[in-house]
């Protein structure tokens, strides 16, 4: 956060929603507000305060009051949605609008008129002059200018009746507040584009709301467009200069070199904010050990940045969701773990495949979707699954975004992600592709890099130009926690001492020395690198996990990245893989 004079500025998003009415966890619209640089939020859920008392007790456990909590509702109302802000009190909904304002300023709360210009509620909240009425009246506090259900064109925010009259109040020297609200009712609708900027004289509920509806030194802010008065863009201009100073600096500061090597910019936690009961927090990795159950929220601090994630373990029900070869097709098989209460209860499956919804009601711990087909080029699978017991209870949820790559004889995955920039006018990039021969499985990787850089032998040639590629034959990473390792991470490089393989992890039960089994060879022919492994027979299976990346360092330090997907480098998570489907 930064301070403007004697001022603290401030970004907040005034309208969110959580499970508590139609929207996502809660746990995971916090850790979006604060993954979106936000200081402040509105919890307001459709007429009730559920929400925001939850959200209340949550933020008590935590070691730090971040976000800072707008306590609030979603009235629905007769001719409109009428938005509470700053209180936890019920109020009479059901009256005329006047009524309903001061029945929540009674409680000591802020009435604001949600999304004016929403089409359901624009013939009898706008064009029969309903807010001007209730703005001349005194009895509205603010107008939420934009929304999450305006239009994506830039030309039609804000709308165009709701900023004329604004405008025409702030030459009267009246205004009125303004608000942004995404009105997200799934977390990734929040974004760092949409908020209210205030100018707050304490990091609190009552001075955010004051700032807001009494001393006017907020703003509205909607991607390039800013709305507020003189004073508050003047402070909010300062702000914006600030803001780029203070980023330049710390992009300075974490790319500082040691010995002539680049730090890695991968983010260490210096204070933890912690949320619920989990037990440990490593390096911005989560364990499940000796946790209870419920939810939990982290809260991270690396100087002066937050980063948020969320943690939920609903009840003893998890899943994984792996894909299967069926009749030609590669479909979803979706597997359950169960705690003795519920072996044999019949629950309901609820949830998504690319779009596709499903229902399916089964006492199983497995089933298929056959009529779910996956996209099997390498492309991505969403795919998101929600368990319910028969009387409603919500026992868990779960999402996955992987790619499969469907192997046979020699199609190759291209295309990989590069986070590199170009170097010369010249690009890395590669492929991997997997074939059956004679009983065993064969991995083939090539890598096009025409800086090549590898002084390194052993263990550290990971600094150099390598490969660093994961196996998950168990194809379990999203059943267990991350404290299991059930994984072959290895490395292989053209080193001064020729093509050399590494095992950096390897599966609990399994030696380093198990790789001398795997018969491999490299190359380097011009700009490629090629290189082989035949897997022997215990190592192979007809789908599994698999990821790999590419360490691109040209004798400058780590300059980036070629990679098929997260998960393997610094952060060992095999649940972020994708798969591999043999033929």
């Amino acid at each position: 956060m930064l301070k403007i004079g004697n001022l603290w500025y401030l970004k907040g998003d005034m309208h969110l929603h959580t499970n508590y009415s139609d929207g996502e966890q809660l746990e995971a619209v916090l850790a979006q507000i604060v993954n979106c640089g936000m200081d402040f939020c509105a919890v307001t859920d459709h007429d009730t305060f559920s929400g925001s008392r939850a959200a209340c007790e949550m933020l008590k456990t935590a070691a730090a009051p971040f976000p800072i909590l707008i306590r609030g509702m979603e009235a629905t109302c007769a001719a409109c949605h009428m938005l509470a802000y700053g209180t936890l009190e019920e109020f009479d909904k059901t009256g005329p609008l006047a009524e309903v304002c001061t029945n929540i300023r009674k409680n000591g709360g802020y009435a604001v008129a949600a999304h004016p210009d929403w089409s359901i509620l624009r013939s009898s909240f706008t064009e029969n002059g309903l807010f001007q009425s209730l703005v001349e009246g005194d009895f509205v506090d603010g107008v939420e200018l934009m929304n999450f259900y305006k239009p994506d064109d830039p030309s039609e925010i804000p709308a165009e009746w709701t900023n004329q009259y604004y405008l025409c109040k702030l030459r009267e020297g009246k205004p009125f507040a303004l608000t942004v609200g995404s009105d997200a009712h799934r977390a990734e609708d929040i974004t760092p584009d949409r908020f209210v900027a205030v100018f707050a004289e304490r990091c609190d509920e009552a001075a955010v709301l004051e700032a807001i509806f009494k001393k006017r030194l907020s703003v509205a802010v909607w991607g390039e467009y800013a709305f507020g008065t003189p004073e508050a863009l003047e402070l909010f201009r300062q702000a914006q200069k600030l803001e780029k100073h203070q980023k330049l600096s710390c992009e300075l500061k974490r790319s500082r070199q040691k010995d002539g090597e680049i730090l890695q910019i991968e983010p260490q936690p210096e204070e933890c904010y912690i949320c619920g009961d989990l037990s440990a927090l490593d390096n911005g990795r989560f364990f499940k050990e000796g946790f209870a159950g419920g939810n939990a929220l982290f809260l991270l601090r690396d100087g002066g940045n937050r980063s948020a994630v969320s943690v939920s373990f609903q009840d003893d029900v998890e899943m994984r969701c792996i894909p299967v070869q069926k009749e030609g097709r590669i479909v979803p098989q979706v597997d359950r773990a169960a705690g003795e209460h519920r072996q044999g209860e019949t629950l309901l499956f609820k949830g998504n495949v690319n779009g596709r919804p499903f229902l399916k009601k089964t006492a199983e711990h497995r089933f298929l979707l056959p009529e779910h087909p996956l996209t099997d080029d390498g492309g991505r699978n969403d795919i998101s699954i929600e368990v319910y017991t028969q009387d409603g209870i919500l026992l868990g949820r779960k999402t996955w975004d992987f790619p499969i790559a469907r192997c046979s004889h020699r199609y190759a995955i291209e295309n990989l992600r590069s986070d590199a920039p170009p170097l010369d006018g010249k690009e890395v990039s590669g492929s991997f592709c997997f074939v059956q021969e004679k009983g065993n499985t064969v991995l083939e990787m090539e890598i096009c890099d025409p800086h090549f850089f590898q002084p390194f032998s052993g263990f550290p040639m990971y600094m150099g130009d390598s490969i660093q590629f994961g196996l998950d034959f168990a194809c379990a990473a999203s059943m267990n926690d991350l404290t299991e390792k059930k994984i072959w991470e290895l490395g292989i490089a053209m080193t001064p001492a020729g093509c050399e393989l590494i095992a950096y992890n390897t599966p609990r039960g399994h030696q380093k020395s198990e790789i001398t089994q795997i018969r491999y060879n490299g190359c380097r022919e011009g700009d490629f690198q090629r290189y082989r492994l035949i897997l022997p027979p215990e190592f192979t299976g007809a789908t599994f996990g698999f990821n790999m990346i590419y360490n691109i360092n040209d004798g400058g330090g780590r300059r980036g990245y070629l990679g098929w997907r997260n998960g393997i480098g610094d952060r060992k998570r095999s649940a972020d893989w994708g798969y591999v489907v043999l033929n």
